[in-house]
């Protein structure tokens, strides 16, 4: 316990040291410094996860010129601390059109709390729903266009390499068991996806908003972000029918 108290404050120092110098560079800022501790009901009530958080946006904008950095620390007793970058894109804005370029998340669809037209990008659920939408949805690194047509708006998204969802390693308490009547075989040949322009993901969105509708349609090709399972039924020759 006195460890992790000591890394919540370090992670908290390093947040104010960090915010005080673009503070004076006139930048936008905001973040968080956070805690998850849980613990099972059941058992010998050993801890679920200790997390400290650090995560900081940096933002700023300037005629028709912006951008966002979005840092993050994740560290876990025991571990070594995992440093990355949900989002850190540029923004250009014209008459019409607006241009993202860089990793973004992007957001799809009205519904909260679920991705069913939410497709673009992919998902973090190592820890399976503990954390937050944003967290839980992935930044992805390609370009994305928006072109404005009245009250319209008509958006293509172009991503160069794949990126799947994360899903919880081996042996987590996020990550069911299954058990089946035969031990299936699975093949795991078309897990990684070749970086090439070929294998690179599109997607289209037209939407509007009028007095009386509000709709949008979309279309995408690309990869299938989450891992399917296909059933191949294999007869053994050496059984007789």
């Amino acid at each position: 316990m006195r460890i992790r108290f000591l890394n919540i404050i370090t992670i908290s120092l390093m947040f104010v040291f960090f915010v005080s110098g673009l503070r004076a560079q006139s930048i936008g800022l905001t973040g968080y410094v956070r805690n998850y501790t849980g613990v099972l009901l059941n058992g010998d009530n050993e801890y679920s996860i200790i997390q400290n958080t650090f995560n900081l946006n940096v933002e700023q904008s300037k005629d028709k010129v912006a951008f966002k950095v979005n840092p993050y620390i994740y560290q876990y007793p025991d571990q070594n601390m995992q440093i990355g970058l949900r989002e850190a894109y540029l923004d250009i804005y014209f008459n019409s059109v607006d241009l993202r370029i860089g990793k973004q998340q992007i957001i799809w669809g009205k519904a909260d709390g679920v991705f069913i037209t939410d497709i673009v990008s992919p998902k973090d659920l190592s820890e399976f729903l503990l954390r937050d939408f944003d967290e839980i949805r992935m930044g992805v690194t390609g370009v994305k266009a928006d072109y404005y047509i009245g009250d319209n708006t008509f958006e293509v998204v172009w991503l160069p390499t794949f990126a799947p969802t994360v899903m919880p390693p081996e042996g987590s308490i996020w990550r069911p068991e299954f058990s089946f009547p035969v031990q299936p075989v699975f093949d795991y040949s078309s897990e990684k996806v070749t970086p090439s322009l070929e294998n690179s993901e599109f997607f289209a969105k037209f939407s509007a908003l009028t007095s009386l509708v509000d709709f949008e349609v979309m279309a995408g090709y690309a990869w299938d972000d989450d891992p399917t399972m296909h059933v191949i039924k294999t007869i053994d020759p050496r059984i007789d029918s």
